[in-house]
């Protein structure tokens, strides 16, 4: 019977030659290796372009209503919350715990604007942030809201807040331990755009062995209420030729030292009226340049410096005030850094740029070991600027 042997087929060289021929400058292939033909660099330019336009034809042809998914609101509500956390932990205050009932109850809030298509703190039946909470069945001791409408991203949501005093001191009051997040998608002033309410609140903690009947709890509202008549202080918004007119007015019910009001990045001054010492109003022309649509929309404030000295503040309706509509690179964007149906599609498409700058690269590599007077110079210059090309696409 014949002995078995161990001997290995060899590879053929020529097996192996398209690949180094393709990565390796050698005499064979003129010393340009096939990776760096401008042919083979044109296809991979051609094919990295029109992957990405191809995306872009796939958003610009998605539905507004696409943008807010069951899905992605949940993820944005909770990246809200996340943000408000971060600020409360880097000023060492205690970041806030998610709370259903809250949740529920800002949801309900959200969709009740979107519904009847307003923007306050008080709906046009005269519910408050109380009334929503406690329909929830639950027990507070302190309560805040905080509200915006506008298609933005988290990021831009929290921004705006943190403009705004007296919302961002519903960010960092330390006397709130829960939160909860709703959104809505509704219609205001005619566009299609998103609503946004942040619940506030402590749970009332009094213990009682017996039954107690089941009450509104009572709320503590700013000293301001006392001092502004509501349904008479406001801010509208009137666009001119020369720009857009903030008008404030604000109906004082004691006299007052100084009053202001603030919007977006806007300081209005308020002067009393020679006719009545009670309305104070004041306007304020914006530069003509700058957008007349706000995104999101922050409800004002007003400060009032009472004759004691005290400056309190308290939110105020906005009239008239547009909201700015997403743009083509505002959805490419918040369908690029949330999951969503296209995550596959961004993550195909930078997996291939990915794939190609490699192939370059070390065909690129390939060729530091080629003697000098053998190098084609001309040929590196497009292989780098496809490289180039190729990291701006994945950047971007």
């Amino acid at each position: 019977m014949p002995a078995k042997t161990n001997e290995k087929t060899p590879i053929k060289k020529s097996s192996l030659r398209p690949i180094k021929n393709f990565f390796i400058p050698h005499e064979s292939n003129n010393f340009k290796a096939h990776a760096l033909h401008p042919s083979h660099l044109m296809f991979h330019a051609l094919a990295a372009f029109f992957l990405k336009m191809f995306v872009f034809v796939a958003v610009s042809f998605l539905p507004f209503s696409a943008l807010v998914a069951p899905d992605l609101l949940l993820r944005q509500e909770q990246k809200i919350i996340e943000l408000t956390n971060n600020i409360r932990e880097s000023l060492n205050i205690p970041p806030l715990k998610t709370n259903p009932q809250l949740a529920r109850a800002a949801a309900n809030k959200a969709k009740d604007m979107s519904g009847l298509e307003y923007f306050s703190h008080t709906s046009p039946d005269g519910k408050t942030v109380a009334d929503w909470i406690v329909a929830e069945g639950y027990d507070f001791a302190v309560s805040g809201e905080n509200l915006a409408v506008g298609f933005s991203l988290p990021q831009n949501i929290i921004a705006g807040w943190r403009k705004s005093q007296t919302h961002y001191a519903n960010l960092i009051d330390e006397n709130f331990s829960e939160i909860g997040v709703g959104i809505a998608l509704g219609r205001y002033k005619e566009k299609e755009t998103v609503y946004v309410a942040e619940f506030f609140a402590t749970p009332n903690q009094i213990a009682s062995s017996a039954p107690v009947a089941k009450t509104k709890p009572a709320v503590t509202k700013p000293a301001l209420t006392n001092l502004i008549v509501e349904n008479k202080t406001s801010l509208k918004s009137v666009p001119t030729r020369s720009g857009n007119l903030l008008e404030a007015t604000a109906t004082l019910n004691k006299p007052a030292e100084s009053a202001t009001i603030f919007f977006a990045d806007y300081k209005i001054p308020l002067q009393p009226s020679p006719t009545d010492s009670n309305t104070w109003t004041g306007t304020l022309v914006t530069d003509a340049e700058k957008k007349q649509e706000y995104d999101p929309i922050v409800l004002a404030a007003v400060a009032v410096k009472d004759s004691d000295g005290k400056i309190l503040m308290q939110d105020i309706p906005v009239e008239n005030i547009s909201v700015a509509q997403p743009g083509f690179i505002d959805i490419y964007n918040f369908y690029k850094k949330n999951p969503s149906f296209l995550t596959q599609l961004f993550k195909f498409n930078n997996i291939y740029y990915a794939l190609v700058i490699s192939i370059i690269f070390i065909a690129l590599l390939g060729g530091v070991f080629v003697e000098i007077k053998h190098k084609h110079k001309e040929a590196l210059f497009p292989a780098f600027g496809l490289m180039a090309f190729l990291l701006i696409l994945i950047r971007f």
